[in-house]
């Protein structure tokens, strides 16, 4: 007898799912032939609205899903020596602290 389509369908959401937590993280990308990045850095992008967010949360433990991380680390655009301090300071709105507190004489 053959499988029903929504066992099948389980069972193909089950070998794309592929759980690890950052500290894995480092070694999987490496396996994947992409630069090892160090865990404070993978916390640092797992903060940015771009990073897939995890399957499962617990106190301090995150479970990632590896194939959307994987395709996000594949997919992101690298900018090396860019310096986004001075990028914010350019779109900030002007403010007024600048100019003379003691106003006009």
């Amino acid at each position: 007898m053959s499988d029903s389509p929504n066992e099948r369908q389980a069972g193909a959401e089950e070998a794309q799912l592929k759980l690890c937590t950052i500290p894995e993280m480092p070694d999987l990308l490496a396996e994947a032939g992409l630069k090892r990045l160090t865990e404070a850095r993978i916390r640092q992008l797992a903060a940015t609205p771009e990073f897939p967010g995890p399957v499962w949360e617990r106190g301090n433990l995150r479970l990632f899903n590896w194939p959307p991380v994987l395709e996000y680390f594949r997919e992101r655009k690298l900018r090396p020596g860019e310096r986004t301090d001075l990028k914010r300071d350019q779109e900030a709105p002007p403010s007024d602290e600048h100019h003379d507190k003691a106003g006009p004489q």
